[in-house]
C-alpha cells in the first residue's frame, strides 16, 4: 500500500523583500525567472524516476515563496500540468498556489485551476493600512478585500487568508478589529502568526538599532487570547498552533507535516522528508540554477536520521495539533509510549501546567493553553 505524501514546489520570487522575511526569496530578472522555472521541471523529472516514489501516493500539491503569482501564469500553469502528470496523485487531492493581492490576476487565477488548483491561501499579512505599512507590503487593505473577492467569485474549494500580529505598534483593539474585518469575509481558513524576528533581515536591523520596538510580552499574550476567542466564536476550529479552519477545511498539506507524513519538496532551499531520509536543496538561487542545469540535480544535504530521532520529531510536531497525540497509536506505530519514553521530562511539563491528558480518556496528550504560548519551549525539552 502506497504511503501518502505532500509536494511543495518554492517559488522564491517576489516585487520587493518583506523586512521581515528570512526565507529565500525576492526580486529577480525575467532571465532568472525563466531558468529557475525550468530547472524546477528539471527537478520535478528527477523525482519521478526515483525508485522512493513508487511507494508514495502524493494527497496534497502546495505551491509557495516567494510570491508564486508574481511569475507569469502560464509558466506556473506548465508547472502545475506537469506536476500532476509527473506523479501519482490521490482522488480530489488538495492543491495550493499563495498568492499575494497586488498580485492576484482574474485570468491567472482561472488558469490555475484549470491545471487542477483548488485552494489559494491569501497572504494579506494585515488589514490594517498602518500594519500593511510597517509589514512592508506592496498592497493597501482595499486590494486585500478585492483580491479575496475575486478568489472567492471563482469558485476554488477553499481560501484561506494568512495574518500576522505583533508588529511594531500594533494594539489589541486593533488586532481585534482586523479580525473582525476578516471573518466578515468568511475564508474557510485562517493562519494567525506572531511575528518573529530573524537575523539578517531588515526587521531585526532595525529592532537592534532601535528604530522600531515591538509590542511588550503582556501584549502579544493578549492577542493569542483575543484569536482564541474571536475566531472560536465566529465558528473557526482551532486545529493547530496558528492555524483555524472551518469544519473539514483544515489544510491537508500541513497536516501532513505535522503528522510526519513524507514529502517532496522542490526548488531552491526546499526540503523532502523520505523516512528516514531528509533532504534539502542549496539555499542560493544562482547555485541551484547552475547545478540543475550542469545535470548536478540531487539535494545538496542528505541525512539519514535515527529511529530515535524520528519518534521524537513525530512526537514535537503531533503536538503542535491543538488535539494532541495519541499516546496509544504512538505505540502501535513506533513501540514506545511517549509518556513512558520521556519519563520524568514529561512528567515535569505536565505538572508545570504546559501540557496534560485529555479529559475524555488518558490516550490524547496535548499542550495547553498555556503551553501552546511557550510551545517552542516545551519542544525544546522534548526533540
Amino acid at each position: 500500500m502506497k504511503r501518502p505524501a505532500g509536494l511543495y514546489i518554492h517559488v522564491p520570487f517576489c516585487r520587493s523583500k518583506c523586512p521581515y522575511c528570512d526565507f529565500v526569496s525576492g526580486p529577480a530578472s525575467e532571465e532568472t525567472v525563466a531558468r529557475y522555472m525550468r530547472s524546477l521541471k528539471k527537478e520535478l523529472r528527477y523525482w519521478s524516476s526515483e525508485i522512493g516514489m513508487k511507494g508514495v501516493v502524493f494527497q496534497s500539491l502546495y505551491v509557495g515563496g516567494g510570491t508564486p503569482t508574481a511569475v507569469a501564469p502560464e509558466i506556473l500553469s506548465e508547472i502545475l500540468f506537469e506536476a500532476f502528470e509527473l506523479f501519482d496523485w490521490v482522488d480530489q487531492a488538495e492543491a495550493t498556489v499563495e498568492a499575494n493581492p497586488e498580485s492576484v490576476d482574474k485570468r491567472g487565477l482561472e488558469m490555475f485551476k484549470k491545471a487542477g488548483v483548488n485552494r489559494i491561501s491569501l497572504g494579506m499579512q494585515a488589514l490594517s493600512e498602518k500594519g500593511l505599512r510597517v509589514l512592508g507590503r506592496l498592497h493597501d487593505v482595499n486590494s486585500s478585500v478585492r483580491a479575496f473577492e475575486i478568489v472567492r467569485d471563482l469558485g476554488f474549494g477553499s481560501v484561506s487568508v494568512d495574518l500576522i500580529y505583533g508588529w511594531p505598534g500594533q494594539e489589541i483593539s486593533s488586532w481585534k478589529k482586523e479580525l473582525e474585518s476578516v471573518i466578515s469575509l468568511g475564508p474557510d481558513h485562517i493562519s494567525c502568526y506572531e511575528l518573529t524576528v530573524e537575523r539578517g533581515t531588515r526587521l531585526h536591523k532595525d529592532l537592534s538599532r532601535g528604530r522600531i520596538a515591538l509590542p511588550e510580552e503582556d501584549i502579544i499574550l493578549k492577542m493569542m487570547d483575543v484569536t482564541e476567542t474571536e475566531l472560536k466564536a465566529a465558528g473557526y476550529v482551532h486545529y493547530e498552533i496558528s492555524n483555524y479552519a472551518l469544519p473539514g477545511k483544515e489544510c491537508v498539506h500541513n497536516l501532513g507535516y505535522w503528522t510526519a507524513k513524507p514529502y517532496v519538496g522542490v526548488g531552491v532551499s526546499a526540503a523532502s522528508f523520505l523516512p528516514p531520509l531528509r533532504m534539502k536543496q542549496v539555499d542560493d538561487l544562482n547555485s541551484y540554477i547552475r547545478n540543475i542545469e550542469s545535470g548536478n540535480i540531487s539535494p545538496e544535504f542528505v541525512e539519514v536520521l535515527s529511529r530515535d530521532k524520528l519518534f521524537r520529531e513525530a512526537v514535537v510536531f503531533g503536538l503542535r495539533k491543538v488535539e494532541g497525540i495519541d499516546t496509544g497509536k504512538m505505540k502501535q506505530t513506533w513501540g514506545d509510549d511517549p509518556v513512558e519514553y520521556y519519563g520524568d521530562e514529561l512528567k515535569k511539563l505536565i505538572d508545570s501546567g504546559l501540557m496534560k491528558f485529555s479529559s475524555a480518556g488518558k490516550s490524547m496528550l496535548r499542550l495547553t493553553k498555556r503551553g501552546r504560548r511557550v510551545s517552542n519551549f516545551v519542544f525544546a525539552q522534548l526533540v
